[in-house]
């Protein structure tokens, strides 16, 4: 029988890499498990729990409750067991994304129009295939790159309840020789590029809708809303459509960045567009994207 808090849990699990946490924590589900959110994992399942009840409860208003409404309520409820941080409120949003749509049983649910289960060439993301190593079972050439990767402004975000890393990172520390370079230009191009923000996560949305790379999107997204991106902006990002947009600049970078994710090069008028900085720029973020989508997909994250 179907159980929509279970593939809805699971879903986000999936895409945020947390599959092995959050199976563990619904084989300890409780009927309130919801209300007592103490790691991640059981955020993301209390998150399912409630959005199920929540849309159950909000059906007696209206026929369509809204995603949004759905997601703020829940998020007003989970307040009350924990201090929520910004991540918190990323994964608590995702997490109803998914669970109202293993609700509809429908690619046409509210939050998300394509499977979070499968990747670009309809590969089976299935189980993670690299077991996140705890950090006092890593060499020190592991470790000190592990050390490095955590103190930056992503390592919060990405470290499991166990200390594992999740995310593109885990796989880095096999090599570190080549994980620890890879990491740097992420970080540059992450922080220290002359690209807006908005400008970054437009680019990089785009790279992750051709790639249909949901960890990426699932971690891109919420930087984009907090920036301003609608819900319709998104939804043409995450189909590989083009998103309308007022912004003369925005509007170029798109068109540059669509171009070099479907033919690889630049004609002449779309290279003139922006000025050889920015594509610079656009171009080592492309081939940056491209590269943690494929080992996302390779590696099962």
């Amino acid at each position: 029988m179907p159980d929509p808090v279970a593939d809805g849990a699971r879903a986000a699990a999936r895409r945020l890499g947390l599959t092995a946490d959050v199976e563990s924590a619904l084989q300890a589900r409780r009927p309130d498990q919801y209300l007592d959110p103490v790691s991640l994992a059981s955020l993301i399942v209390s998150a399912a729990a409630l959005a199920w009840t929540v849309y159950q409860d909000l059906r007696k208003k209206t026929d369509t409750p809204s995603p949004d409404v759905v997601s703020r309520t829940v998020r007003t409820e989970l307040r009350r067991s924990r201090t929520l941080t910004t991540r918190d409120e990323e994964v608590i949003t995702l997490t109803v994304q998914e669970t109202l749509t293993a609700m509809s049983g429908t690619q046409d649910s509210p939050g998300r129009t394509s499977s979070p289960a499968r990747s670009s060439g309809g590969y089976d993301h299935g189980m993670a295939r690299l077991r996140r190593t705890p950090p006092h079972e890593l060499d020190p050439e592991a470790r000190a790159l592990y050390d490095k990767i955590t103190s930056g402004p992503r390592g919060r975000f990405m470290v499991d309840a166990e200390g594992g890393l999740t995310g593109p990172f885990n796989a880095m520390l096999l090599s570190p020789a080549l994980g620890d370079p890879l990491q740097e230009l992420g970080a540059a191009v992450r922080y220290r590029s002359t690209l807006s923000d908005r400008a970054r996560e437009l680019a990089i949305l785009v790279v992750a809708g051709h790639q249909d790379s949901a960890f990426e999107q699932a971690a891109h997204e919420p930087i984009a809303r907090e920036l301003g991106f609608t819900e319709e902006q998104l939804r043409a990002l995450r189909d590989g459509s083009p998103p309308a947009l007022d912004d003369p600049g925005e509007a170029a970078v798109l068109r540059v960045v669509r171009a070099l994710v479907t033919k690889g090069d630049l004609d002449e008028e779309e290279y003139a567009v922006l000025g050889e900085r920015e594509v610079f720029e656009l171009t080592t973020l492309v081939g940056y994207y491209s590269t943690l989508a494929l080992q996302l997909r390779v590696f099962r994250v």
